[in-house]
């Protein structure tokens, strides 16, 4: 078995591993990595070969913060199905067949690959703002021990709410704490409707909490009417300097 076998066309990157295995890379990219779609092809005999990702692309999922679920498990072994492959508990894309038909059904690997890939983008975690890293080290800086990193918490609606911060979690009146930035001086809208929704969930569910917003300093009027969308559900803080959080907690 060699690449000419398995590919003739220049766009594909073919190298032998050993004797009995070839990779090979397609020129279609991950979604959610932006590294090319690989393939294992392995010679196991009798005129038939088996074409692999060794597991390679949920693990890569997993080192981007992408968290294997049995719902998302269950929609993986859906898409690998539909192009006639397995995905195994173990989380390897598979097929084996005869060898004459390895191009197609490298095809049929590369679509179920790019599609699984997709889907994995959607489920990718948003990165951390400046601002709530900015906000981190001064919550760290005055509290230590006391902060706990994305906190989830059920609400009123049964639905789980996450928050960046806690403050005292394990108290009579625990701080939930969300931020809202405020690209180029101007407040994230959608962050503000959503937090809304957020602490209001919370606060029908318990009572005994409080509720911190903490919203980068931006245009003063904007400021304002954050400050009133949200006043009914939390405490708004303005963020201009470090200090201002070392009263945000209700209990000492």
């Amino acid at each position: 078995m060699n690449c000419q076998e398995i590919t003739s066309s220049a766009s594909y990157r073919c190298a032998p591993v050993n004797d009995s295995i070839l990779f090979v890379e397609a020129p279609f990219c991950l979604a959610f990595d932006g590294g090319r779609i690989g393939a294992y092809i392995q010679d196991i005999g009798r005129g038939k070969v088996r074409i692999s990702d060794n597991s390679s692309i949920l693990f890569t999922a997993l080192t981007h913060g992408i968290k294997q679920t049995p719902s998302r498990a269950k929609k993986y072994i859906e898409i690998a199905q539909n192009y006639g492959l397995t995905l195994s508990d173990d989380g390897e894309l598979f097929i084996a067949c005869e060898q004459r038909d390895a191009g197609f059904f490298l095809a049929r690997y590369i679509e179920a690959a790019s599609e699984i890939s997709i889907l994995c983008k959607g489920q990718k975690p948003a990165s951390t703002s400046n601002f709530e890293k900015i906000v981190a080290e001064g919550l760290t800086l005055y509290y230590t021990n006391r902060v706990r990193r994305d906190y989830q918490v059920f609400g009123a609606s049964g639905h789980q709410l996450g928050f960046p911060f806690v403050i005292d979690h394990d108290k009579a009146v625990p701080t939930y704490i969300q931020t809202i930035t405020s690209p180029e001086g101007h407040p994230n809208w959608t962050a503000v409707y959503n937090t809304l929704g957020k602490m209001t969930d919370l606060q029908n569910a318990a009572q005994n909490t409080h509720r911190v917003a903490i919203v980068e300093m931006g245009d003063a009027h904007e400021m304002q009417q954050v400050a009133s969308a949200l006043a009914n559900a939390a405490d708004v803080l303005i963020y201009e300097r470090q200090d201002q959080l070392q009263r945000l907690a209700m209990v000492a």
